[in-house]
Order: C-alpha cells, then structure tokens, then sequence
C-alpha cells in the first residue's frame, strides 16, 4: 500500500513540475513576442536583458532550439484553443441542449 502511494505522489510531483516548465516556456515566448519591437535604450537596457534571459531558458528547455519551443508553444495554443472554442462551432441540437419535445 505504501509503495502504491509513494508511486502517486512522485507522478503528481513530476506532473506538477512539467506543467511549471511548460508555463516558464509559454510565458517566455509571450514576453518575447511581445517585447521584440520595444522602444531600446541601449547598453544597459532591462527589456533587452529580459529577453535574452528567456532566451537562454528556452535553449536550457529545448536543447539549444527556440524556435521547436516556439513551434510546441503555438501547437498546444492551437490544442486548447479548440479544446475551448469548439463548442461553439458545433450545431445545436435539441438533444444537445436537453430539450424534451412534448407533443
């Protein structure tokens, strides 16, 4: 019984820390898509250092390749994007909404 519990807690604990990852990468991309055209002051810039502090997590999380960590970002933007929008795109039927048809 133990084991099984211990085995549970270290799945929900990696779980946890890969959807803290997966947010430290889309947060990152958000920032830098954002921020690419900010208005520089130069050497001692903090939107420059801002960015090339995500940059360096998205080589840290990616293997070296921003880019396939923007390309995932945007693939599971599309993912939730239909998980969320679909509904809305789908006919309503009277079954769908429960509607009971008395004659």
């Amino acid at each position: 019984m133990r084991i099984a519990a211990a085995t549970k807690r270290k799945r929900i604990a990696a779980g946890v820390i890969a959807l803290v990852m997966a947010a430290a990468v889309l947060f990152a991309a958000f920032f830098i898509a954002v921020e690419a055209d900010h208005d520089c002051v130069g050497e001692g810039c903090a939107v420059c250092a801002c960015i090339q502090a995500c940059v360096q997590s998205f080589r840290q999380f990616g293997a070296g390749r921003a880019s396939s960590a923007a390309a995932a970002v945007c693939f599971w933007l599309l993912v939730l994007s239909a998980f969320f929008f679909l509904p809305t795109f789908l006919p309503q039927t009277p079954v769908a909404k429960k509607v009971r048809l008395n004659n």
